[in-house]
């Protein structure tokens, strides 16, 4: 057996961890912790007599015992650390994706809700995303609880007491799903113009694509990356 809340070089650390989660294939654990001995972190403060600290998501790599494979799921914007607490951590199958619910407003931009929120951050790219987000891409004004987190990453689900959705009359806590991307969006395309006869290359470039996404050779031999 091999501890996951353990610094890079195996030590124990002072202020433990809870709130687990675990890869589809058991390589990455994310858990929550007061503690900073995982990352030199600037600016994160644990809790003392001078200084109230926050509780923060880490991800650890369980195949190698080197130092820096506990990386800091809980980032801001800016690439700091958040200014309040995270917890109940939720991953992906492959642990790209780590979600998490938190009452930082700095996790993600224009946050002004003042309330907790269920934020996704995709580590290959470094963002993140918020979860809880009503129609039309509205704050939500009611804390979150209960997130979940689809095995590719695409969907995340949340529980709230606020009246989401016009059949929602129970006054009573409800689960949601949300699809937290969206339709791929085209930035340029290249060539602009084939050959007759020949059998180009086709590179669509734009943000949406799934990251997984392989080319597409059509009838005519035609290959689109």
């Amino acid at each position: 057996s091999r501890k996951p809340s353990g610094t890079g070089t195996g030590l124990s650390v002072p202020l433990g961890a809870y709130d687990q989660a675990i890869s589809a294939d058991g390589r990455y654990v994310a858990f929550t912790s007061l503690s900073t001995e995982f990352d030199s972190f600037a600016g994160d403060v644990e809790p003392s007599p001078t200084a109230s600290g926050t509780a923060d998501i880490f991800v650890r790599d369980m195949t190698t015992t080197t130092a820096g494979l506990t990386t800091r799921a809980t980032v801001s914007t800016s690439g700091g650390p958040l200014d309040a607490d995270s917890a109940f951590p939720i991953m992906s199958s492959d642990a790209r994706y780590v979600g998490y619910v938190t009452d930082a407003s700095n996790a993600v931009d224009g946050d002004t809700n003042g309330v907790s929120d269920v934020v996704v951050r995709d580590r290959q790219r470094g963002v993140n995303h918020r979860g809880s987000l009503g129609p039309g891409l509205v704050q939500l004004t009611t804390d979150v609880h209960s997130p979940v987190i689809s095995g590719d990453g695409t969907y995340v689900g949340f529980t709230t007491r606020q009246t989401i959705t016009s059949i929602d009359s129970n006054h009573a806590d409800d689960t949601f799903l949300r699809l937290l991307v969206g339709p791929p969006t085209i930035s340029g395309v290249s060539p602009t113009a084939l050959t007759a006869g020949t059998a180009p290359t086709i590179t669509v470039t734009g943000s949406g694509f799934a990251a997984n996404a392989l080319p597409v050779v059509d009838g005519q031999g035609v290959t689109v990356s």
